[in-house]
């Protein structure tokens, strides 16, 4: 799996160069998004943002928060005023925070200690993925800026280096990748937080024309890593995400998606002992000491979940049944099983 790292090329939303759209262009009429695992928070925050004219980026504790969606901009700020949500508007985005955060002695914990707000928006290139231009940076990151749910980023307490104004950073990495030999290039873009939370925006460039097509529910991405695999041979890879959780970081989590959107890895049962997210709202990965792809014959792969004395595990195979992960049984320990990770 390749490691999720970024090259020295990266572009700030602040420097656009708008004479590159001769060269490639937003699509988004002609591509729809399909929004995976949409909220009733999610559908608020969509129509906010219409109501506004600019995305919305919001704490993880309001990320759920469901008000009337007013026609207009006015109502709608009266509306977050009256139920305690401070409404930070920047240069291209609305960022929205619990006043409670702000408020001393409240069950949000310390008081925020700033009376500014500054977010720095960058997009930049997955390592070993084809390195993107600065124009082909600007002109996706923003489409995904425009059209995507941002992910949840936590308020900050304490101020930057001039003691008033805060400072958060939101990233959208971008991957240009082929996942089957014919076909548009894929643009596998992470949009969130490196040790936080993210989403895969999934888009495709055609004919000059970047189109997103599908965005995926939030997985955690601390120590986050992007791969890709043809896991049910068929000669058209999937994309293969990877993060750690837990106290010590001690449980991996593999999620894998095909290009369609569909989660090959959503288990029905034990998505809440990994996530402190809603099953409607995340990814349900599969989890273990350790996870990895094994050959299953045929050009298919297993998925092999390691556990361990110590937590009383053992392991376990899964099992790709009807374009899902099932679980199989434990995993032979006199069978040797060669991992078959690209």
């Amino acid at each position: 799996m390749t490691s999720f790292e970024i090259h020295a090329s990266t572009s700030r939303i602040f420097s656009v160069t708008w004479i590159i759209f001769g060269l490639l262009s937003f699509g988004n009429a002609q591509s729809p998004l399909h929004r995976l695992e949409l909220t009733r928070g999610d559908e608020f925050r969509i129509c906010a943002a219409g109501v506004l004219g600019k995305p919305i980026l919001t704490d993880m504790v309001l990320r759920s928060t469901t008000l009337l969606c007013p026609v207009s901009k006015e109502k709608m700020l009266q509306g977050l005023e009256q139920h305690g949500i401070y409404n930070f508007e920047l240069d291209d985005l609305y960022y929205w925070a619990p006043a409670g955060k702000f408020t001393p002695h409240s069950r949000f914990g310390p008081q925020a200690q700033w009376e500014y707000l500054s977010v720095d928006v960058r997009f930049e290139t997955v390592a070993d993925s084809r390195l993107l231009s600065d124009a082909e940076r600007q002109i996706i990151g923003r489409a995904i800026l425009g059209v995507t749910r941002l992910s949840p980023v936590p308020t900050p307490y304490l101020p930057g280096k001039d003691g008033e104004t805060a400072e958060l950073q939101y990233k959208i990495f971008l991957s240009g990748h082929h996942l089957g030999k014919k076909g548009p290039e894929s643009i596998i873009a992470i949009s969130g937080l490196e040790d936080g939370w993210a989403r895969i925006v999934y888009g495709e460039i055609e004919a000059g024309k970047y189109h997103p097509l599908w965005e995926s529910p939030l997985f955690e991405s601390v120590r986050l890593k992007i791969g890709y695999s043809d896991v049910d041979g068929d000669g058209t890879e999937e994309i293969l995400i990877s993060s750690r959780s837990g106290s010590r970081l001690e449980t991996m989590l593999l999620t894998v998606f095909d290009k369609n959107g569909h989660e090959l890895t959503r288990q029905a049962d034990d998505c809440e002992m990994f996530y402190l997210l809603q099953p409607d709202e995340a990814t349900c990965p599969i989890g273990g000491l350790g996870v990895e792809l094994i050959d299953a014959g045929n050009g298919r792969k297993n998925i092999l979940a390691r556990g361990s004395a110590a937590s009383g595990t053992v392991d376990v195979v899964y099992e790709l049944k009807n374009g899902v992960y099932r679980l199989g049984a434990p995993a032979m320990k006199n069978k040797p099983m060669t991992p078959q990770v690209k």
